[in-house]
């Protein structure tokens, strides 16, 4: 695994933690509190999966059985589940958004020069 893929991954990881404490902590939008605790289940469970292969305590193949017994399975799980990380974080921010300059628009918005 490349050091640029190690490092996206620990980027979504912590992306992802980041977005779970803030929501847990957050007044969560009127009418879809469902939603949102699923999101933050699912996004409270993955993080789990992550270090849990990360860390070695999880067989990869014992959440991605296609991955049994095939060469680089450590890499190609902690990609997998670091997709569902940033998805879930994604799903997350969408259903209570952030304000301030940590919200995703925030990061994701092209700085300008002011004159």
């Amino acid at each position: 695994m490349t050091a640029a893929a190690i490092l996206a991954q620990s980027d979504a990881a912590g992306h992802g933690q980041a977005v779970l404490d803030r929501v847990k902590k957050a007044e969560w939008p009127a009418g879809n509190g469902r939603q949102v605790a699923e999101a933050l289940w699912s996004l409270h469970d993955i993080l789990g999966i992550y270090d849990g292969i990360l860390n070695e305590v999880i067989d990869p193949a014992a959440e991605f059985p296609e991955l049994a017994h095939q060469d680089g399975a450590l890499e190609r799980a902690l990609a997998m589940v670091a997709e569902d990380v940033s998805a879930w974080a994604a799903e997350l921010d969408r259903l209570v958004p952030a304000r301030g300059p940590d919200s995703l628009q925030a990061r994701t918005r092209p700085q300008t020069a002011r004159p």
